[in-house]
C-alpha cells in the first residue's frame, strides 16, 4: 500500500513539472506569462487631499498609471517596447503651476519580464524619440518651457529654455544640438549657449557683458539660427532642424566647418541696437577652441 501511495505522489509531481509554464510573479502587484504574452499589473491610480487652507483651497496629490507602446532604439536597433508610466502630480486647486514626477519602465514586447530602461524625472511630460527622450517642464505664468534631451543611458545631452536647435548631417552618423539657458537676473551674464554632440561631448559658451547692458536683457530665449555658406543647406521649420547637405557623408567632427551660430540678443537698450552675436564652428568646435567653457561678449 505504501508503494502505491509513493508512486501516486511521484506521478503527480512529474505531471506538474510537465505542465510548467513561463509564468513569473515579480511582486504581489505584477505577474508576467511570457509564453502567453501576458503582462498583468494591479498598480492603481490614487487621489489624496494633502492640505486645506482658507482662501487657498486644497493641496492634493494624484497618481495615474498608464501604458503605451513605444518604438525605440535603446540597444542600437529599433524595437517595440511596453512603456509603463506612473505620473505623480501635486498642486493646489486653482493654481497655474504644479510639481510633477514621471516614472517610466520600458520592457521589450518579446521579453516582458525584462526592464531594459527605467526613467525617473521631475517634469510635466516625457517624449520618446528614436535615439533619445525629451523632458518638458511647462513654464508658469507666461514663462518659457524648460526642455532636456537625454540619451538612453539617462545622461543629459543638452538642456534649454523654449526650444532646442537641431543640426543633422545627411548620410553621416554625426549631428549636434544647441540649447540656451538664461542667467537672469545675473548682472554681467545674459545666458549660456550649449553646443552639444552628445552626453559626453559639449561646449558651454557664456554670453557676458557690462552690467549697464545686461540689465536690459530679458529672461526669454533669444532667436538662434545657423548660418551656412552653402546653398545646399536647408532649414525645416516644422521640425526645427537644419539639414546640412554641404557636410553630407563626413566621417569626423573635425570636418564641420563653414557654419555659424547667430544669436539675436533679447536686450532692449535705450537708443542702442546690440549687434548679432556670431559663434563660428571651426573644425567642429566653437571658435575652433578646445575649451569646454568659453565666453563671448555682447
Amino acid at each position: 500500500m505504501a508503494r502505491i501511495l509513493l508512486a501516486a505522489i511521484l506521478l503527480s509531481v512529474l505531471s506538474q513539472c510537465g505542465n510548467k509554464t513561463n509564468s513569473k510573479s515579480i511582486n504581489r502587484n505584477l505577474s508576467i506569462d511570457s509564453s502567453a504574452g501576458l503582462y498583468r499589473d494591479s498598480s492603481q491610480a490614487s487621489f489624496k487631499i494633502l492640505e486645506k487652507k482658507e482662501g487657498a483651497g486644497f493641496r492634493y496629490e494624484s497618481i495615474v498609471v498608464d501604458y503605451k507602446i513605444e518604438y525605440l532604439s535603446l540597444q542600437k536597433e529599433l524595437r517595440h517596447y511596453l512603456a509603463k508610466y506612473q505620473t505623480t502630480t501635486e498642486t493646489w486647486t486653482g493654481a497655474m503651476s504644479q510639481h510633477r514626477r514621471i516614472k517610466v519602465e520600458l520592457r521589450p514586447l518579446d521579453q516582458l519580464e525584462k526592464i531594459e530602461l527605467q526613467i525617473d524625472e521631475n517634469c510635466d511630460e516625457i517624449k520618446f524619440l528614436d535615439d533619445y527622450y525629451m523632458t518638458v517642464i511647462r513654464g508658469c505664468c507666461g514663462g518659457e518651457d524648460r526642455i532636456g534631451l537625454f540619451d538612453y543611458k539617462n545622461k543629459l545631452i543638452v538642456a534649454g529654455s523654449n526650444k532646442i536647435v537641431y543640426g543633422t548631417i545627411p548620410r553621416s552618423p554625426l549631428c549636434f544640438y544647441i540649447g540656451y539657458t538664461p542667467n537672469y537676473p545675473d548682472s554681467t551674464s545674459m545666458g549660456v549657449l550649449t553646443f552639444s554632440y552628445g552626453s559626453n561631448d559639449s561646449f558651454d559658451i557664456e554670453i557676458v557683458g557690462d552690467s549697464s547692458l545686461v540689465k536690459y536683457c530679458t529672461d526669454f530665449t533669444p532667436e538662434m539660427t545657423i548660418n551656412s555658406k552653402s546653398s545646399k543647406d536647408k532649414y525645416d521649420e516644422q521640425s526645427g532642424t537644419y539639414d546640412l547637405w554641404s557636410l553630407s557623408e563626413i566621417k569626423s567632427k573635425n570636418e564641420i566647418n563653414n557654419i555659424t551660430i547667430r544669436i539675436l540678443p533679447n536686450c532692449y537698450v535705450p537708443g542702442k541696437i546690440l549687434p548679432v552675436i556670431e559663434i563660428p564652428i571651426i573644425n567642429g568646435k566653437p571658435f575652433g577652441k578646445d575649451d569646454r567653457n568659453q565666453e563671448v561678449s555682447l
